[in-house]
């Protein structure tokens, strides 16, 4: 049995690795008494992946977990077990389905991912920074990746970029090759803008299929099965 799962994390677990996190959730299925499925071959390993690694220090409203079990189960059940467990406040379970078919790893499909950046700073400096870089045409940066050192228009990788007092909401490519951070992109923002920009807070809201129009993985499930 195949899930899709969406959790977030308390916020002191902002620190911690993407191994770390993967742990945690292991943790949280066994405590759950969840039968998790495992890999075949000489090193099993339980079928369990987050869709998107967080880097440290951001905080995650949308954790997305795809995750195989050994046997169906009530979606109900699982739920349950996964929020009466220890651990299930730190990584709370908001909402999940299963995944019928053959349907390739979600990591694989995420395009956008949506953030919320609060700044330190006055909200007169992060709406002058939004206004410029809307303003600009392109907005060259260079990316230093595993295997080389790219050239890109951060114009090119953002989706939405709206400012409310001091928070910043954008909506950012998460394309392979094309994965655009949100420290980036305030980066960005602040050599377009002329000013300083740091960051109090930087949250992942949510995770995105598609590109003309964008589903959560949740509601893209939801539509695969009519």
């Amino acid at each position: 049995m195949r899930l899709w799962l969406k959790f977030s994390r308390r916020d002191s677990l902002s620190f911690i690795s993407h191994l770390d996190a993967h742990r945690a959730y292991y943790r949280l299925f066994r405590r759950a008494g969840l039968p998790l499925a495992y890999s075949q071959g000489f090193n099993p390993h339980p079928v369990l992946s987050l869709a998107s690694p967080l880097p440290l220090g951001f905080i995650s409203r949308a954790d997305y977990l795809d995750v195989e079990l050994s046997q169906d189960m009530d979606l109900v059940e699982i739920s349950d077990r996964i929020r009466s467990s220890s651990g299930g406040d730190a990584l709370r379970l908001l909402d999940g389905t299963a995944i019928e078919g053959r349907v390739k790893a979600l990591a694989g499909m995420l395009s956008f991912a949506r953030y919320s950046i609060e700044l330190a700073g006055d909200e007169v400096r992060a709406t002058q920074a939004c206004q410029a870089f809307s303003a600009a045409e392109v907005a060259l940066f260079t990316k230093q990746t595993k295997s080389r050192v790219l050239q890109l228009d951060a114009k090119e990788l953002v989706r939405e970029l709206t400012c409310h007092e001091n928070v910043i909401n954008a909506v950012l490519s998460l394309g392979e090759s094309r994965v655009f951070r949100p420290d980036e992109l305030l980066a960005v923002m602040a050599d377009v803008a002329g000013c300083r920009l740091d960051s109090r807070s930087i949250t992942r809201e949510e995770l995105y299929i598609g590109d003309n129009t964008l589903h959560t993985p949740l509601e893209w499930a939801k539509l695969e099965r009519g």
